[in-house]
């Protein structure tokens, strides 16, 4: 992908500021979001961990669609450095980022069920429910998160 095909669309707001990793065409996750008041950017999943970093998110959410090589950098170089919330698909990309595996639908880690990753203290909420509570559990993961410690970036 070349730089002048990349498009990140800032969907506005006035609240924290999330980066939405658009797996697929999730639009339901995009509205949920912006109904909080979250200050959406809207980037694809081929996108290089500099431009994400550069918007300074206060969450990164991964949608549900077709992980994608950068996706699984991302949610790996920003596992306990940045909240993230995992939608569907995008919930695979997190878990196996961290170590785990998603089987039938189950988040497993060497084949035990994976104690629960859905941590504030991890920064991580996964949901295999395409947008179910994504958009409350980004904000909530934002604020709380971003209280602990500021200078991930």
């Amino acid at each position: 992908m070349e730089d002048s095909d990349i498009e990140i669309h800032d969907l506005g707001g006035d609240g924290e500021t999330v980066v939405l990793i658009q797996l697929g065409n999730d639009t339901e996750t995009v509205r949920r979001l912006k109904s909080r008041g979250l200050h959406v950017i809207q980037v694809p999943g081929e996108l290089p961990i500099s431009i994400v970093k550069h918007f300074e998110p206060a969450c990164i959410v991964f949608s549900d669609g077709e992980p994608t090589h950068y996706a699984e950098q991302a949610a790996s170089f920003f596992f306990r450095k940045a909240p993230m919330v995992g939608v569907g698909a995008g919930q695979s990309v997190i878990v196996e980022a961290v170590g785990g595996s998603v089987e039938d639908g189950e988040v497993t880690e060497r084949g035990a069920l994976y104690p629960s990753l859905n941590n504030p203290d991890y920064g991580i909420h996964t949901s295999a429910e395409p947008c179910k509570e994504a958009a409350s559990e980004a904000q909530r993961l934002a604020i709380h998160y971003n209280e602990q410690d500021t200078s991930y970036f």
